[in-house]
């Protein structure tokens, strides 16, 4: 279930990459900005679009849809992180409960031989 969960908040985080892309997009074409052409300029240098929406996002004339966008999608990956350390901590418990039956079991063999020896001795 916590898969699924992470599953759709990864969806939601690229959706908003998209809008905050969108809307960046938007605002720079009102602004006579050629985005692909920046894109093609900044790939050989390694940096990915989202950085560079970041960097736009920063710029004194920032659109704000975006800027909210990116936000949401931080939460989003927040909200991930969260459903990672959920499932980390299930597994330890699983862990845990698997070693103390496998211990419970022990101690049961062991009664169980204890008892078989008891009466072992009595009918000698």
């Amino acid at each position: 279930m916590l898969e699924k969960k992470e599953g759709v908040l990864l969806k939601k985080a690229a959706a908003e990459v998209e809008k905050a892309k969108e809307f960046t997009r938007a605002k720079n074409k009102r602004a006579g900005f050629d985005f692909n052409s920046l894109i093609f300029m900044l790939s050989p240098v390694g940096h990915s679009p989202d950085y560079l929406i970041m960097i736009m996002s920063l710029s004194h004339d920032h659109d704000p849809s975006a800027i909210q966008c990116l936000k949401r999608k931080r939460l989003y990956e927040q909200q991930i992180e969260q459903l990672g350390n959920f499932q980390l901590r299930i597994h330890d418990q699983m862990i845990l409960l698997e070693g103390a039956k496998a211990t419970t079991e022990t101690v049961d063999a062991l009664r169980t031989g204890a008892s078989a020896m008891k009466a072992m001795q009595k009918a000698t």
